[in-house]
């Protein structure tokens, strides 16, 4: 089934989610290949090697995408014009956005790091993932903090971002979502673009 968008642009479906891979951060032309696309994104395009060639060279010719030189090769990263095409077809309630980071020091215990635009809904994730069995709830596991002027998202800036930072006493917690299925109702937060259109029908947040 196709994802929801607004048609609002000429896009194609392909076309839009190489822009869904990239709205976040940037990504090298291995990573958008067809052949490696579903393993990083869950979900997939058609476009040839050549063909996604010729849609980048397109974007960057908009203004949509800039190309920078890396160790790896060549980065593509979202413009401000480039994110506010992506916006006019996914339309994302922005503070409904949530991002779960792991990582774990040299020799020690692994950590989540969960990173929100609005407290509240960051707590959600954290909250429901406890009860849901994803973390393993220690009552003074959880830190929260208030960032600002952090560039989470390259192309748009946020005024603060809420972030919670909990030990993890289950190695098998870190990157497992599958519990989240079962509290599918209680959900108040987006991760990926294909689920930014289960809160169309929701007012916006504030």
């Amino acid at each position: 089934m196709a994802e929801k968008r607004t048609h609002v642009t000429s896009l194609t479906d392909d076309e839009l989610t190489l822009l869904d891979g990239m709205f976040d951060h940037g990504t090298s032309f291995r990573l958008l290949r067809r052949r490696g696309f579903w393993e990083q994104w869950l979900r997939r395009h058609d476009l040839t090697d050549d063909e996604l060639r010729t849609v980048l060279h397109r974007f960057i010719a908009n203004g949509w995408l800039t190309a920078e030189a890396c160790e790896r090769g060549t980065d593509f990263f979202l413009t401000p014009a480039g994110g506010a095409v992506w916006e006019s077809e996914r339309r994302p309630d922005w503070r409904r956005l949530v991002t779960d980071r792991y990582w774990r020091p040299p020799g020690g215990i692994p950590y989540v790091t969960i990173l929100g635009l609005d407290p509240e809904i960051r707590d959600d994730f954290w909250r429901i993932g406890c009860d849901a069995g994803l973390f393993l709830k220690r009552d003074d596991s959880a830190k929260r903090t208030v960032i600002r002027d952090h560039q989470w998202i390259g192309w748009k800036s946020f005024p603060a971002i809420y972030v919670l930072m909990a030990r993890l006493f289950d190695p098998n917690e870190i990157g497992h979502h599958e519990p989240y299925r079962s509290c599918e109702e209680q959900r108040t937060w987006w991760r990926f673009p294909h689920e930014i259109s289960r809160f169309w029908d929701e007012p916006p947040i504030g």
